[in-house]
């Protein structure tokens, strides 16, 4: 009876490792290479996705300090079977240190649109310099509050961005395909495949491709009807020189982009006293199922014009009359001068 119970332990063990083991061949005849081509060619074929980018960002301009930080959370549902939906939560706070003066502010901002509707939310906006802080007095009654964009305010061509025409398909269908043509990374490290919040991934150190990168501004500005320089296409990739490090986790089983780091520094300026670091974070949830994006139940219209219209008669925006006293310090300056005048 043992015998039989170690045999069928070792026939069980034997029938793992060639799972393991062929699993590890699969991995293996994969290499980075093949693996960017076919994270290029499924990501042109996303119509939904549910992310979170992020971007922080310290930096120091001649003594002056600067932390920023912004966050987006992300939701976006753009299949062909169904109306255009997008759902965003904006996050942003940041300081700004000068000499002995410094200032801080938070912003929380949240946006969604459903076909031809848009709507918004203002839920937090503080800021410690009393410049902005004068505009909240009038932005006050809208906090908080879903506010859906009058339709008369939108225009036309911006509500009519959903419906394109056949040239506009030719376009994009002509840059899916260069973007899926161009070499865009070199692979510098393969860290392997690993465990991301319970999707197995590949993880590579990646760089740009500096000459990948410029003829893809090229040809996509010839796309779109426009022929660049070489010294505007050189303008254009400049920052490539700035980018320290990308890391990519990709899906073994779909290709998919489920997290990415960048970091760029602006140690180049140091000569000019300027110096940033800045790292963007990208985190995906989900990418082509339905997503819950709905027309917010309590949302009341909202014409901007009647904001606009509150910050011209505060004189926030726009020509601002001059205050009484000067007009009446200039009129007895006039008075003064044509009295003198007529004494000579």
């Amino acid at each position: 009876m043992k015998t039989k119970h170690l045999f069928i332990k070792l026939i069980t063990l034997f029938g793992v490792t060639l799972l393991t083991l062929n699993g590890c061949a699969k991995t293996a005849t994969e290499s980075p290479e093949d693996v960017l081509q076919k994270f290029k060619e499924t990501a042109k074929e996303i119509k939904a996705a549910d992310f979170t980018a992020s971007l922080a960002m310290v930096g120091i301009d001649k003594g002056d300090e600067m932390d920023f930080n912004l966050v987006a959370d992300v939701k976006v549902d753009r299949r062909e079977d169904m109306e255009s939906k997008a759902d965003v939560n904006l996050k942003i706070d940041g300081s700004l240190k000068a000499g002995d003066k410094s200032m801080s502010g938070n912003f929380n901002f949240k946006f969604r649109t459903l076909g031809e509707d848009y709507y918004f939310n203002l839920i937090e906006f503080d800021s410690t310099d009393p410049n902005v802080e004068k505009y909240k007095v009038l932005v006050e009654p809208y906090l908080k509050k879903w506010q859906h964009i009058s339709s008369d305010f939108i225009p036309e061509n911006i509500r009519g961005l959903q419906e394109k025409d056949e040239e506009t398909l030719a376009k994009e269908e002509e840059l899916k395909e260069l973007f899926v043509n161009t070499r865009f990374f070199d692979v510098v490290k393969e860290f392997g495949v690993e465990n991301l919040n319970g999707k197995k991934v590949y993880h590579y150190g990646l760089k740009l491709n500096k000459d990948g990168l410029s003829q893809y501004v090229r040809k996509a500005a010839s796309i779109n009807g426009r022929e660049m320089t070489e010294a505007e296409v050189e303008e254009t990739v400049a920052f490539a020189e700035s980018v320290t490090d990308i890391e990519l986790w990709i899906g073994t089983k779909d290709y998919y982009v489920y997290k990415g780091e960048v970091s760029l520094s602006g140690e180049g300026l140091e000569e000019k006293g300027v110096k940033a670091d800045v790292t963007v974070t990208y985190i995906a949830n989900s990418y082509n199922t339905n997503l819950k994006i709905e027309a917010p139940a309590d949302a009341e219209e909202f014409n901007p014009l009647s904001l606009l219209m509150d910050l011209q008669m505060s004189g926030m925006i726009g020509g601002e009359e001059p205050a009484i006293e000067e007009v009446g310090g200039l009129e007895m300056m006039e008075s003064e001068a044509m009295e003198s005048e007529v004494v000579e």
